[in-house]
């Protein structure tokens, strides 16, 4: 009996061993199962970011010129990664936040701190909504009139195509697509890969109707439409033609925009398998989401339109109609994918901050998907310019989220943890003040380049809210 109890208490102590080991292996890969892995999360960025932003840089390089474009592009890679990786440093030894605000409050940070990212992180969501709702209106625009054909011939496509019915339309549609879709997970594989397939067509057909209007307007297509060859090269050396200062400064936004990653970083990293590949994804996503563009900017030549969906606008023939169908029906079902991913991270986030985690309701989440729907279809159809809403998002918000707010919050975790040891957590003052100057001067030129577009545009192109 003695012998037998001794072997109970043995097999008792290898279960506790055995428990405690699966719950240090749960705890580094969470506690969902169904939690993805490094190429999850990478695809999963690369899906929300690789989005309206690319159809904007093709213009962005004719106005700045190919030189100061590559060379912002690349420090803009060598920060996101940079500011990336203090973020994940950060959150290291707090679990796995959701958010940057969640990360401040657990760091400690201040009232006012908090409320600056809370501040910059909602009005970043916001606005990238009502970009989404603008540019799915655009793509009904397409799908149903063709934007080949001279007039629209219905008075059916005359309603579908007036700018509030058809981001009305756009809205409604994604307000359906949330409500079914809580958790990014349900968004990772199926849904995210659909997405990048679909702007990989849409800027292909986009690429080769440039294409074709570069072999209209010389003979000799080559050396005229590619920046690759002799005098291209030249022009897209030095800044556009009569390129203002506003218009400089709204691109530095507009490409700010594009590379930006810091924004869903954290919660992406929440729902991974092992929350220390969050590093290797930001790189994998960064870098091929980068590349992207480069090669979508090399195509499109010298003189591709300020929004690169509005070369079929420029065409008026059979081919390009049925082209502007195709890429109006892509360009929808990409967006639809990245306003969702956006809007379930913006409303499960608000959410949780007012019930809890654990207390989000059918009827919650329509009222807050509901209500951020609501001021996504107004926020596009007060700026109804794609370029000048890009800029505005890019500079206002995103450079703060992508530079300096990661320094801060990292700058936190180091005094957080000062007296503890083997944290990796080192004090870095100087890419700190690096990251916090670069950031406010992208925020003064950029956002006062885009305000001033928005208001020529508005005096000299559209009122907001009209058809």
């Amino acid at each position: 009996q003695e012998e037998t109890r001794e072997l109970r208490c043995h097999n008792d102590d290898d279960d506790d061993d055995d428990a405690e080991e699966e719950g240090r292996r749960r705890s580094k890969r969470g506690p969902n199962p169904e939690r993805y892995g490094t190429m999850g999360a990478a695809t999963l960025l690369v899906a929300d970011c690789v989005g309206t932003g690319v159809l904007a840089l093709p213009n962005d390089a004719k106005v700045m010129g190919l030189g100061l474009f590559a060379g912002f592009m690349a420090l803009n890679l060598f920060l996101n990664i940079y500011a990336g990786s203090l973020v994940n440093k950060a959150a290291s030894r707090e679990g796995r936040p959701r958010d940057l605000l969640e990360l401040a409050t657990r760091l400690g940070g201040s009232d006012r701190f908090q409320g600056a990212i809370r501040l910059a992180w909602y009005a970043n969501l916001l606005l990238v909504l009502g970009n989404y709702v603008l540019v799915m209106a655009q793509g009904i625009d397409l799908l149903v009139g063709g934007a080949g054909s001279e007039t629209t011939t219905t008075r059916q496509q005359k309603i579908i195509g007036c700018a509030p019915v058809s981001s009305l339309l756009a809205a409604g549609f994604c307000l359906l697509l949330v409500q079914g879709n809580r958790t990014m997970h349900a968004l990772d594989k199926g849904p995210s890969q659909v997405s990048l397939v679909s702007v990989a067509v849409i800027v292909v057909l986009c690429l080769s109707r440039v294409s074709n209007e570069g072999k209209k307007r010389s003979d000799n297509a080559m050396s005229s439409s590619s920046f690759l060859n002799g005098g291209g090269t030249l022009r897209w050396l030095r800044p556009g033609a009569g390129a203002s200062a506003r218009a400089l400064g709204a691109s530095f936004g507009s490409v700010v925009f594009a590379v930006n990653s810091q924004k869903l970083l954290l919660n992406v990293r929440a729902e991974m398998i092992d929350v220390t590949r969050s590093d290797a994804a930001l790189t994998l996503a960064l870098c091929s989401y980068v590349f992207i563009y480069v090669v979508v900017v090399l195509a499109a030549g010298p003189d591709p339109p300020e929004f690169l969906l509005d070369v079929f606008q420029r065409q008026k023939d059979s081919s390009s109609s049925v082209a502007a169908r195709f890429a109006g029906l892509f360009l929808f079902g990409h967006v639809a994918v990245s306003y969702a991913i956006n809007q379930q991270a913006f409303a499960a986030t608000v959410l949780a901050r007012i019930y809890g985690p654990t207390k989000t309701t059918r009827t919650r989440w329509l009222a807050a998907t509901a209500t951020l729907t609501a001021i996504s279809w107004a926020i596009a159809n007060a700026v109804p310019f794609f370029d000048d809403l890009v800029s505005l998002i890019g500079a206002l918000t995103s450079t703060p989220l992508s530079f300096a707010i990661p320094a801060a919050l990292y700058q936190l975790a180091v005094r957080r943890h000062r007296h503890t040891k083997a944290t990796g957590l080192v004090s870095r003052h100087h890419s700190y003040r690096l990251l916090l100057l670069f950031s406010i001067a992208v925020l003064v030129v950029g956002t006062a380049g885009a305000i001033a577009s928005i208001v020529n545009h508005w005096k000299h192109v559209k009122r907001p809210f009209h058809c």
